[in-house]
Formats: C-alpha cells, structure tokens, sequence
C-alpha cells in the first residue's frame, strides 16, 4: 500500500526526533472455560487473578525491556513528554503508566502493555506472559496503584539503554526458565554484537559536534 502511494512505510519505534514514537500496545483479556473474564469480580473490580497477573508482568518488565525495546533506536522512545512509560507501573484508565486498565464493564476488563515499540518482534513481545505466569507462579507484592502522572512519581524504573537492558534481561533466572537458557543466550549474544556494531558507527553529528568542540 505504501509503495502504491509512492511512500515507505516504517515500523521504527522514533523515527522523528520531534514527535512521539511508534509504539505496541497489547491487550491482554482471560476467560474461563464458560467464556466468563476473569479479570474482574462480580461487581467489575480488578480480581485477585488480575492482580497476580499485574506483579509478575511489573516484577519481569525491567528484564523484558531487551525484548520490548530490541534496537538502539527503540530507547528513544523513552523521553520525558512523548507519551511513554518509563518505569513499571499500573494504574486504571491512567496512560501514563506501563500497564493500563482501560474502563469498561466487567465483561471487558482487561490489560494494556503499553511499553513495546513498533519495531519489537510481536512473537518475542509474548515474553510478557511469561511474567504472568510469574505473577500466578509465585505469591508477589503488589506495588501501589499509581493515580495522576506516573511520569513525576517515583517508582521501579526500567532501563532506558540498550546495554543495561540486555544486561538485565540475560541475568533474570525467571525469563530464562520461562523462556529457555539457549533461546536467552543467542539473543543476548546477537543484540550484543549488533550494539557493538553501531557502537563502532561515527555519524556526521558526532563530527560536527567533536570538529567544533574537541
């Protein structure tokens, strides 16, 4: 379709220094086996099952970043004022945080994973149930509910560079149990050596800048 426009189409999570970046929200919904959700309480509040779901996914996101955010690029999303998360959060209705609950009735309530970048691969981006079954594994705290900007209150940050996100993401015994020590390793050693590639780049601002002021 693109291309019949005589245009490119991009799936780069910042393409444009000065507009907000691409990003790839998920939904997540559960149903029983009656086709009944779930997620919320007969009065429509979140259930105890969401919030399990919602302490895993926030206690695996900083080590998920390295999936959710798989290039150099992908971390320029993450500036103050662009509409993006920047550390793992929750909140209802709030599109400030990480993991929004949209309103909705009972029969909707569900999950927006609001961190993902256009250019994440979606079948890696399914990494995030891995930190569902974390939160339904396991007896997590957790973390207050952010009400207002969740961009100015302090809370678990995640990393905003490549390097410290492939760090983190290789050291979590979660995700490699989840998701395989060999799948882990290869990625974490592809994505190394494509940082270290770029990292090897001079580009013409960096000329231009150090020509000047070096």
């Amino acid at each position: 379709m693109a291309e019949k426009h005589k245009m490119h189409a991009t799936f780069m999570a910042k393409p444009y220094e000065e507009h907000a970046g691409s990003g790839m929200h998920i939904h997540i919904s559960m149903q029983n086996n009656r086709g009944e959700n779930v997620l919320s309480d007969a009065e429509g509040e979140d259930s105890p099952l969401l919030k399990k779901m919602l302490a895993g996914m926030i206690d695996l996101m900083p080590s998920s970043m390295a999936l959710l955010a798989p290039n150099v690029n992908s971390y320029r999303r993450f500036q103050p004022g662009m509409y993006v998360p920047t550390q793992a959060s929750w909140g209802h209705n709030n599109r400030t945080v990480a993991l929004r609950i949209p309103c909705g009735d009972r029969h909707n309530h569900r999950v927006e994973y609001r961190v993902a970048g256009a250019d994440a691969n979606p079948y890696l981006v399914a990494a995030i149930f891995a930190g569902i079954l974390h939160g339904l594994d396991n007896e997590l705290p957790l973390q207050e509910e952010v009400e207002g900007n969740g961009l100015e209150q302090d809370g678990l940050p995640f990393p905003i560079r490549q390097s410290d996100a492939l760090g983190e993401f290789i050291e979590n015994d979660h995700l490699r149990r989840y998701l395989g020590e060999r799948f882990c390793h290869v990625y974490h050693a592809c994505k190394n050596d494509e940082l270290l590639q770029f990292e090897r780049l001079i580009t013409e601002t960096e000329i231009e800048w150090m020509l000047k002021n070096a």
